[in-house]
């Protein structure tokens, strides 16, 4: 899966995860495509397995996929997807 080296920091991971989702998500059907529809990215930490998830979110009451992005704590990347 590859490793995006250090995490400096929050905002640095959430750069690194919307570019990644960019090259994985940006274009579909030959339509360029936002996979986090503009919506606020949240990123959280497991201290107990050091890993760290980013993910969009959606509006409240509304339904449909987000991406998301695990990392271990040394930079692996574990998974990248929508959900």
């Amino acid at each position: 899966n590859g490793n995006i080296g250090t995490i400096e920091d929050e905002d640095a991971l959430i750069e690194i995860a919307k570019g990644l989702w960019d090259e994985e998500y940006g274009e579909i059907q030959g339509q360029t495509y936002d996979p986090t529809h503009g919506c606020e990215v949240k990123v959280f930490y497991d201290e107990s397995y050091d890993y760290w998830l980013v993910q969009g979110t959606l509006p409240p009451y509304s339904t449909g996929m987000v991406p998301f992005l695990i990392v271990s704590g040394n930079g692996d990347l574990i998974a990248i997807g929508l959900r």
